[in-house]
């Protein structure tokens, strides 16, 4: 219920040989992310620790599964402002600043049009603007 159909057959393959296995949790760095799936059918990107339990004959799993969407989109956001940090502090040409600072601000927000204007506030006039994505508006 919890696993795409997509992925039945590897998370079968694993399970058993997780069950052949000697060891009762996996280790930490052998633990992926994995895709799981809501009631509504949606999909998630999730991280999940398993553990074996045996009683007599019957092998059974206990399973904790964390959706790590938000946590995932926040790393990426903080790895995207790291790399805006770079940028900035890379070159000494202040207009390639703002053209690469609007392009990776688009990506990380996901929206199809970042404008960046510099306004000369005594003259009320725009000096420039940057921009990245699609219809950008013209000033």
């Amino acid at each position: 219920m919890l696993i795409p159909a997509r992925f039945l057959e590897a998370h079968r393959a694993h399970i058993q040989t997780f069950a052949a296995s000697s060891t009762n949790v996996p280790r930490m760095d052998e633990r992926m992310p994995i895709v799981g799936r809501r009631k509504d059918g949606t999909e998630f990107l999730a991280e999940a620790v398993i553990s074996k339990i045996p009683d007599g004959a019957e092998m059974n799993f206990a399973v904790m599964l964390r959706d790590i969407t938000e946590r995932r989109q926040v790393e990426e956001e903080h790895a995207a402002l790291a790399e805006i940090g770079r940028i900035i502090s890379s070159s000494l040409d202040i207009e390639q600043v703002y053209e690469q600072f609007a392009e990776k601000v688009a990506r990380l927000i996901t929206f199809d049009r970042v404008v960046i204007g510099i306004v000369d506030v005594e003259r009320d006039t725009f000096i420039a603007r940057y921009a990245a994505g699609t219809e950008i508006p013209s000033w």
